[in-house]
């Protein structure tokens, strides 16, 4: 039977190692503080064009606009894809794959436009669709988009959404629910689509720091669920930042969770919202027991000083008992 060799040398290695990962930890964590984190949206709608959607209608999975128009999404110049704002500086992620659900769309598409394209009862041959087998239930006038894990806002974060609106745009509300059960709701406008008409958002209102259009020349397409080539189309910003939510409605987020977004309360009942893509900026603490990612550059340079000194001591520490 044999036993380890213990001496005074040994715990000081097992310290520096656990100092080495707790100290990554809290470098990781810090990291995170004011950076970006793009959510995967919560899509209830395949609501835009990708390459092989168009011409389908009645494809039972397929493609269907929230009104008559729908935005194209196909790499090509003038397509919305994964950008970074020159409003705001803020990175967005667009949904890129064909097939998937791709907004969050906030109406209904059998009473949008004065129900002029309420869903086929069956197959007919003409550009509108039959309910998709995505979409249990037309009426989607309250929408609401998980943010997990939960991000930690500070004194500077912003929450960022770009989207769009049908049929003469208007308001909706956006509610910002904490791990605390506090929330905060604020009202964002936006024009009609139709890029030709070149409107734009109303000026921002309380909490609201940016509201403003992207641009009025996206790729769009029309034909009600055919998805065909047609005029361009607008697409709005939106930024509600720490900043403005309490120097107007006196609301401190800083420090709390985020854990929800609400879509809903839409001022303009004919008109289907589209909201495309939702960034947060703030941070991230990884819970006990997952598993930690190398976040970046900073955190992995970090892990590696630290783990090479904790491997220094220990070669030491055998060479001295040598």
């Amino acid at each position: 039977m044999s036993y380890a060799r213990h001496d005074a040398a040994q715990p000081r290695c097992h310290v520096l190692l656990a100092a080495a990962i707790s100290m990554f930890l809290v470098a990781w964590t810090a990291s995170g503080q004011g950076a970006e984190f793009p959510l995967a949206l919560d899509a209830n709608f395949n609501g835009m064009v990708h390459t092989g959607e168009a011409g389908q209608p009645d494809a039972p999975n397929g493609f269907r606009s929230i009104s008559d128009r729908a935005l194209i999404v196909d790499g090509a110049a003038g397509s919305v894809d994964d950008f970074t704002s020159f409003l705001s500086g803020l990175t967005y992620d667009v949904v890129n794959a064909s097939g998937d659900l791709d907004i969050l769309h906030l109406g209904n598409r059998n009473t949008v436009d004065n129900g002029n394209w309420a869903f086929d009862p069956a197959p007919d041959g003409d550009m509108i669709g039959v309910q998709p087998d995505w979409l249990p239930d037309p009426d989607q006038t309250v929408v609401v988009q998980l943010v997990d894990p939960g991000i930690t806002l500070d004194a500077t974060s912003e929450i960022g959404l770009v989207y769009q609106i049908s049929n003469g745009g208007g308001d909706f509300d956006v509610i910002f629910g904490f791990a605390d059960g506090m929330s905060v709701t604020v009202t964002l406008n936006g024009p009609d689509w139709f890029g030709p008409f070149g409107g734009v958002p109303t000026a921002p209102g309380p909490g609201v720091s940016i509201q403003d259009n992207l641009g009025v020349d996206f790729t769009g397409a029309g034909g009600v669920d055919d998805g065909s080539p047609d005029a361009t189309l607008v697409v709005s910003e939106a930024v509600i930042s720490a900043a403005e939510l309490l120097a107007d409605l006196g609301f401190d987020v800083n420090g709390k969770t985020l854990t929800d977004i609400t879509l809903g309360n839409a001022s303009n009942t004919a008109a289907g919202h589209a909201v495309l893509a939702v960034t947060v900026t703030g941070s991230v603490t990884i819970p006990s027991g997952v598993p930690i990612p190398i976040a970046d550059s900073t955190g992995l340079a970090v892990l590696t000083v630290l783990l090479a000194l904790a491997g220094a001591a220990l070669m030491r520490r055998r060479h001295a008992g040598a």
